[in-house]
């Protein structure tokens, strides 16, 4: 007449199936856990790409080797009058240490004089929107960043891993 069990059979059936139910959902829980783990540290992990991205100056320099961000991060102002005193000869005009104060050209903060009003690659960059020159559609021919990826084949780099 059919294949019917005993309520002793059934019982063990269920008890048996709980136990199964419960590991499942231990091996569920404990797998959650590592697997939250994981994804707080890949955010980590980008959130500080992110911010080793940001560093990336609009031509490809990176902000983070600067001297003057080092000196401004720092209030080294050892380094300042050493930055100011390289930039005044490089530059043909008078840096003051007063004026070496920067956080990076696209990170928020202060930035040197030069770096916030008067780079034409920075002005450019934030008029057309782009986050670095390598975003750009006339980066090829561009003779303002051209200048700098010419004599740095580091800021070249940068830029085209941004793409």
């Amino acid at each position: 007449m059919g294949n019917f069990t005993t309520g002793t059979e059934c019982k063990y059936s269920a008890l048996y199936l709980a136990r199964k139910v419960s590991a499942f959902l231990l091996y569920l829980f404990i797998g959650l856990l590592y697997n939250n783990r994981a994804i707080n540290s890949n955010l980590a992990e980008r959130k500080e790409i992110q911010t080793m991205k940001k560093l990336i100056a609009y031509c490809g320099l990176d902000c983070e080797k600067c001297d003057a961000r080092i000196a401004t991060l720092h209030n080294d102002n050892a380094l300042r009058e050493k930055v100011a005193k390289l930039w005044s000869e490089l530059n043909g005009v008078e840096i003051t240490p007063e004026m070496i104060n920067c956080e990076g050209c696209r990170a928020d903060g202060v930035k040197t004089p030069y770096c916030d009003s008067l780079c034409p690659i920075r002005q450019c960059a934030l008029i057309k929107g782009c986050e670095t020159c390598g975003d750009c559609l006339t980066f090829n021919g561009c003779q303002a960043v051209g200048m700098v990826i010419s004599n740095n084949a580091e800021a070249l780099n940068n830029l085209k891993n941004k793409r």
